[in-house]
């Protein structure tokens, strides 16, 4: 076939037959052509397998975004240089502390929107220096694309051997002994995983793995989950607060979702006998059932409510009054047996910053309404219960 005969042929299928080529910016690869027409009823076409990358904009557009270094002035917990990509998980650590204490959290791929909508308030509260420790590649890849501060956890959660002081003078087979000790083996899913599971619970006692490497780095860590919300940055009046650990509130226990721990002795010895108690039970409760049947009252200091507040609180008439005027300065959205619900919580009680609304099939927001703004006007008596 002659090339102007070729060119020709091409030319009149493309637009006689409907053919259309979409190249979206961003995205990892060029997104499929579809063909349209053609007869035999196939509606054939190319389709992408899997959903794409994308960057913070198009996942959530946040009214600040990841590279707006200039939204606020220099300081302790913003930092306006250009993020340069971190050597190693201790070079993370150095680069995002501020007075030995750093700000670290979580994520598996199944979160990432959570994640999304945590970092947005975090940047408008004035706070862009934090660590994500991704537990799976996928999750990694995400955070990678939207520019976080992201570090890969997976040899920290699975072997946490990095800090494994061997002792001079014992044998190759009691300093494999003494490893074997600290090792808490941990298949994590990279799904949402549904409260109660045994995913769940896996993913929970994970982030003690995340502590324990801070610790033992020399840094205080301030552990949060990424659905959490902040309206102020909180990190500068926590971390001073107290000699003691800092724990939000959750009825009578503390909760392992939002929690301020030092690099003490006594702490680490917390964390290694929480990893012998789910070795002992084969991994069947999950990390805050764990630390509040085997933590001293002494290791434990209650966070004020309703400055910070858990799930359970932003269900009730109190909680939804508290954030409307203003008197909530973080909220743990727990208190939820799924993302839906979360994301309904988050949505109904000015709690998602993302412009874009949740992703979830069943959406807080009635016939396409957008979610309510935070800090917004908020309706005390909606008769839309969660």
């Amino acid at each position: 076939m002659s090339s102007p005969f070729f060119v020709f042929f091409f030319l009149v299928f493309f637009f006689g037959g409907g053919g259309t080529i979409h190249i979206a910016r961003g995205e990892e690869s060029v997104s499929a052509m579809t063909l349209r027409g053609g007869g035999g009823g196939g509606g054939g076409g190319i389709r992408r397998r899997r959903t794409p990358k994308r960057r913070e904009e198009e996942a959530c557009g946040c009214e600040i975004g990841v590279e707006e270094y200039d939204a606020h002035e220099e300081s302790n917990w913003w930092d306006t240089r250009t993020k340069i990509p971190f050597a190693s998980a201790k070079d993370a650590l150095e680069k995002m502390s501020f007075n030995n204490s750093v700000l670290v959290m979580m994520t598996n791929a199944g979160e990432v929107d959570l994640l999304d909508n945590y970092l947005c308030s975090l940047r408008l509260s004035g706070l862009n220096k934090y660590i994500v420790f991704a537990t799976d590649e996928r999750a990694m890849k995400h955070l990678e694309y939207r520019g976080y501060n992201a570090v890969d956890g997976t040899n920290i959660i699975k072997n946490n051997n990095n800090n494994a002081k061997k002792k001079e003078g014992d044998s190759k087979e009691e300093n494999e002994k003494e490893e074997e000790k600290i090792k808490t083996e941990i298949k994590l899913s990279s799904k949402d995983a549904e409260f109660g599971r045994k995913a769940w619970k896996r993913l929970t006692q994970a982030k003690l793995k995340i502590v324990e490497f801070v610790l033992k780095s020399g840094y205080d860590a301030f552990l949060t989950d990424v659905d959490i919300v902040a309206f102020h940055n909180f990190m500068p009046e926590l971390i001073k607060t107290s000699e003691k650990n800092l724990w939000l509130r959750d009825g009578q226990e503390v909760n392992t979702g939002f929690y301020f721990m030092r690099k003490k002795s006594s702490n680490l010895n917390l964390l290694e006998a929480a990893f012998q108690r789910i070795k002992e039970t084969h991994g069947s409760h999950d990390d805050q059932k764990i630390i509040n049947a085997i933590m001293k009252s002494s290791q434990r200091k209650f966070l004020p409510t309703p400055e910070y507040a858990n799930g359970c609180f932003m269900k009730t008439e109190s909680g939804r009054t508290a954030v409307a005027n203003g008197k909530v300065k973080a909220v743990h959205v727990n208190c939820a047996q799924s993302k839906v619900v979360k994301h309904k919580i988050m949505c109904r009680r000015g709690l998602w910053f993302c412009r874009q609304p949740p992703t979830s099939a069943h959406v807080a927001h009635d016939g396409g309404q957008t979610c309510v703004k935070p800090g917004g006007t908020y309706v005390v008596n909606d008769e839309r219960k969660v």
